[in-house]
């Protein structure tokens, strides 16, 4: 800033030594030799005053190089008295009042040149340089002086003092300083180049049109010190940076307008704020805390400057710098992010915050802070454990207060109250659980259980209940995944060392048990997961296969074999009957059995009715013609066979019998079914006889087949099938159902069927 106290005077003494430069011309269209021969005193001159400024000053430099122009206006009285600026003489009266408009492009961030400058200064009294009386209004238009000036004692002056180069202001003259006896700077006002950077130390603003840095008001005392106001209207583009301890804020965008008080005292700068001041930041990023891995990233933020203090700093001091603000965010996106706890959120709303900042040699403190009841409506937190983390999506959540202590931790919980929950996921190392909930599910956090930050060196130890309503959830491990469906109910989350979870969920694991061309559901209440030596425990706790009656039914229709034989040794015509005797059933043969009207009536246990096909093999000895009237002859055995769609009656017994898995557990079932007597029995008699008397046989051989007990229905002997069925058979070879191992397995009867209950646990 002392800088530019030397830019005014500068800008003082190279207007006043304009009139003894070396280069002099006539302005218009007559020669010096003209104006000398045609007598003229006095003219119109016009003398080249183009010469730099070096800056040198390296907080001016960066302001320069994003400045367009300077524009200064300033007033005082110079001292009474004779001075020496650069070996000329300059003559000062008593009580010469002046007052100075200069404008200065900048083409030349390290030099500012008069080249193209523009100005007035006038003064109450006339005064000399060099002997040569300055006209009490001097006006400077791009490097040259127009003066009404005495040309020939300009002339003469000129001859006798004339120098080589322009007279300069210096820090290392003290009649620069001397000259001026009192200083008031309006204004001083510095337009800033669209589009360019102002950099300082370690902040970068991108500036847009219109903006300007303008001081006013600057009241200049006997020692040079100054104070007075500063004004920065600046209109931000994309792409600027604030840096802070712990604290980084980028922006893309914004405007500031905010009045700061100024002072110079010695070699120390100094800025404060006298009264709330608004900044607008656009699509603005706060980043904050250890290694700054927090952050807020708005649409808008308005802040409200309360206070501000500036110091600039030097070789031995750092640069002092403080700040209190209020903030609000619109529009919001906020991260938490550390080892054990992170947060993702958004905040749609206006939300206030409060940030201060104070930086010195000793001290290097940020603080900022959101007001309490902050309502997100997304959030994705995630808790991580050494093998387990839990993420939970959740909307309309109170993110309670983000707080950047001046440690640099962050202290923030989502306080006490209910947030709807839209999916939860429990990972470790191999496997997860993937849970989609719909409208209903929340999350419910007690007092004293906030759901927040877990210090490094410390331990939390919590339950979260949560409301489950779901229509689908998956249960991966790395082979396989098992799909849940219809969740309901309460599920708890407990972070300890590891997270586990524990329910009471009422949910389906579907089309599992094998029943026929259809698959039955397993419903479960209760389910549990939690990690242990780096293994996934997932805990049934009871799983129910209701299998009803009709299921049932098909079941064991579908099951029984196409076709059954068995041998018999049953004598059906011991005596002689005409050429025939020891006529016996060899073998049956049912096929195509048919249950019909299977009726539970008591537990395990089915009645039935069934059809089937039935097919008997047997023999008869065949005598000659003498068998006839019984005189000894040779007897022949000779095959027969018969065949009859048949009806009788049944019973089925079963049971479940379960194993160490699931998929290995069984329905185990015992079948015995009696025939009734056919109506109609058709006899395969070629092969004994084809002869006259074929037909009478055969309706003797057919009376005793059907008076024989295979179709008795209480002393017969009955169709006896055992077999069983693997419930669990649509399961591949790598599914988790087949892993899963069963106890506490019971059966017991209901009004539509047979209820299995047991307890699954697996190990992924």
């Amino acid at each position: 800033m002392q800088a530019k106290k030397n830019a005014i005077f500068t800008a003082i003494c190279a207007i006043l030594a304009l009139a003894s430069l070396n280069s002099i011309s006539a302005c218009g269209k007559k020669s010096l030799d003209q104006m000398q021969n045609q007598g003229d005193t006095a003219q119109k001159a016009c003398i080249k005053a183009d010469f730099d400024i070096q800056v040198k000053d390296p907080l001016l430099k960066r302001i320069t190089q994003a400045t367009s122009d300077f524009k200064i206006k300033a007033s005082g009285t110079f001292a009474k008295g004779e001075y020496r600026i650069n070996g000329k003489s300059v003559r000062i009266g008593e009580d010469t009042k002046f007052a100075i408009d200069l404008d200065l492009p900048i083409d030349d961030p390290s030099s500012i040149s008069t080249k193209d400058a523009t100005g007035l200064l006038t003064t109450s009294h006339p005064f000399a340089i060099a002997g040569v009386t300055i006209p009490q209004k001097v006006e400077l238009k791009k490097g040259t002086v127009t003066a009404e000036v005495d040309l020939m004692r300009s002339l003469g002056a000129f001859v006798v003092e004339m120098i080589e180069q322009p007279i300069l202001a210096s820090t290392k003259n003290d009649d620069v300083a001397s000259l001026v006896q009192k200083l008031v700077i309006h204004s001083a006002t510095m337009h800033l180049r669209p589009g360019a950077k102002l950099v300082v130390q370690d902040q970068c603003f991108h500036v847009g049109k219109n903006s300007q840095v303008m001081l006013t008001s600057l009241i200049v005392d006997e020692n040079a010190d100054y104070r007075g106001a500063c004004l920065l209207d600046i209109d931000f583009l994309t792409g600027s940076h604030f840096a802070a301890p712990k604290v980084d804020c980028t922006f893309d965008g914004g405007t500031m307008k905010a009045m700061l008080n100024i002072r110079r005292k010695g070699q120390q700068l100094s800025l404060s704020t006298p009264r709330d001041q608004s900044i607008r930041l656009n699509d603005c990023t706060f980043k904050f805390g250890k290694y700054k891995q927090n952050l807020t990233r708005s649409r808008i933020v308005d802040i409200d400057l309360k206070s501000f203090d500036w110091a600039e700093g030097d070789e031995t001091h750092k640069a002092y710098f403080a700040m209190e603000a209020v903030m609000a965010l619109q529009n919001s996106d906020v991260e938490i992010n550390g080892k054990t706890f992170n947060v993702k959120a958004h905040l749609p709303a206006k939300e206030p915050a409060e940030l201060s900042i104070q930086v010195g040699d000793q001290i290097a403190e940020t603080f900022f802070k959101t007001h309490d009841k902050a309502m997100a409506d997304k959030a994705h937190v995630t808790i991580v454990r050494p093998s387990t983390n839990l993420q939970l999506h959740l909307s309309n959540v109170n993110l309670g207060t983000i707080q950047l202590l001046r440690t640099g931790d962050i202290d923030f919980k989502i306080t006490q109250g209910k947030s709807n929950l839209d999916k939860v996921v429990w990972e470790s190392a191999k496997n997860s659980f993937d849970l989609v909930c719909d409208k209903g599910s929340q999350l419910n956090i007690a007092k004293g259980m906030e759901l927040g930050v877990i210090k490094e060196n410390g331990q939390l130890k919590a339950s979260y209940p949560l409301v489950i309503n779901s229509r689908k959830a998956t249960l991966k491990s790395q082979d396989d995944e098992l799909v849940l469906t219809n969740l309901k109910g309460n599920l708890n989350v407990i972070v300890d060392q590891e997270i586990s979870l524990d329910s009471n969920l009422d949910l389906s694991i579907p089309q599992l048990a094998e029943l026929g061309n259809e698959a039955a559901d397993i419903a479960v209440r209760g389910l549990q997961i939690a990690n242990q030596k780096n293994q996934t425990q997932v805990f049934l706790k009871k799983c129910t296969i209701l299998i009803k009656s009709h299921e049932l039914s098909d079941v064991l229709a579908q099951d029984l074999p196409k076709s059954k034989s068995w041998e018999l040794d049953q004598m059906i015509l011991k005596n002689q009957t005409w050429r025939y005797r020891n006529g016996r059933l060899k073998e049956i043969t049912v096929q195509n059995p048919t249950l019909d009207n299977i009726k539970f009536d008591t537990a395990n246990q089915a009645d039935f009715t069934a059809t089937a096909d039935v097919k008997i093999s047997g023999e008869v000895e065949k005598g000659g013609i003498g068998a006839i009237f019984k005189k000894d002859t040779k007897w022949k055995p000779l095959p027969w066979s018969a065949s009859a769609t048949v009806s009788g009656t049944g019973t089925v017994s079963y049971k479940f019998e379960p194993r160490h898995s699931l998929n290995c557990s069984v329905l185990q079932y015992e079948l015995s079914m009696h025939f009734k007597q056919p109506k109609d029995l058709d006899l395969d008699w070629s092969k004994v006889n084809t002869g006259i008397l074929q037909k009478a046989e055969r309706s003797i051989i057919i009376a005793e087949i059907k008076k024989s007990q295979i179709f008795d229905e209480k002393k017969g002997q009955p169709l006896v099938i055992k077999d069983k069925i693997r419930l669990f058979d649509r399961a591949d070879k790598k599914s988790l159902v087949k892993r899963m191992k069963i106890k506490q397995f019971a059966t017991k009867p209901t009004l539509q069927g047979t209820q299995i209950d047991f307890v699954a646990e697996a190990t992924l």
